[in-house]
């Protein structure tokens, strides 16, 4: 799960630990943070029991990894033997990612899965999204826009479910609507940019 911002908002490892107390949720933190500083790339989230429930890495622009990060993201997006759809949502996003000043890569482990590993994470990541504008990406789904809607397919086959999707108008702006995603042809429709003639517009 990965968040890419266009803000950078200074977060430290602190207000992070804030976040979990404020929600009353048990957690142990480790961070390479220098005292004080507030500037850290990795964060470790821990059930208080020890079991680990993810890590948090986190590039900033000017750094060579952010670099590299946000080259590997637009790679994937135009690898011709596994190309995401639909075109136009990976043309805005790649203009998109000129934007983009800090990313946050959430790299799930075992307690991750459990109840209370699963607080923690959301407690965070739900924080994490609200400080600053961005888009989310999550593998087996795909990308959403700033509003958080689904801009980009890639869910496994046999995925079922309503979905909140968008498509971009011919304004280029984003149309949201509620999406079934097991529907072969709103699927096709919105893989080739089309909002869907069945699907229920304006979420």
């Amino acid at each position: 799960m990965e968040f890419f911002g266009t803000k950078n908002v200074a977060l430290s490892t602190d207000a992070v630990a804030q976040w979990l107390v404020d929600a009353l949720v048990d957690c142990e933190i480790e961070s390479d943070e220098e005292e004080g500083s507030g500037k850290w790339s990795q964060i470790a989230l821990y059930l208080d029991n020890g079991d680990p429930v993810a890590e948090i890495d986190r590039y900033e622009r000017g750094e060579e990894e952010f670099d590299d990060y946000v080259a590997d993201a637009v790679r994937l997006l135009l690898d011709d033997k596994e190309p995401v759809m639909p075109h136009s949502a990976v043309r805005w996003l790649c203009q998109y990612m000129h934007s983009v000043q800090v990313v946050f890569n959430f790299k799930p482990h075992q307690a991750f899965y459990d109840e209370k590993g699963w607080a923690i994470f959301n407690e965070v990541w739900t924080n994490l999204k609200k400080l600053e504008p961005g888009i989310v990406h999550v593998q087996g789904e795909g990308f959403t826009n700033e509003a958080g809607a689904q801009i980009t397919w890639e869910f496994p086959n046999g995925t079922v479910g309503e979905w909140k999707m968008a498509v971009l108008d011919e304004h280029n702006n984003w149309v949201d609507f509620k999406m079934d995603l097991a529907n072969l042809e709103q699927r096709q429709a919105f893989q080739a940019g089309k909002l869907p003639t069945a699907a229920q517009a304006g979420m």
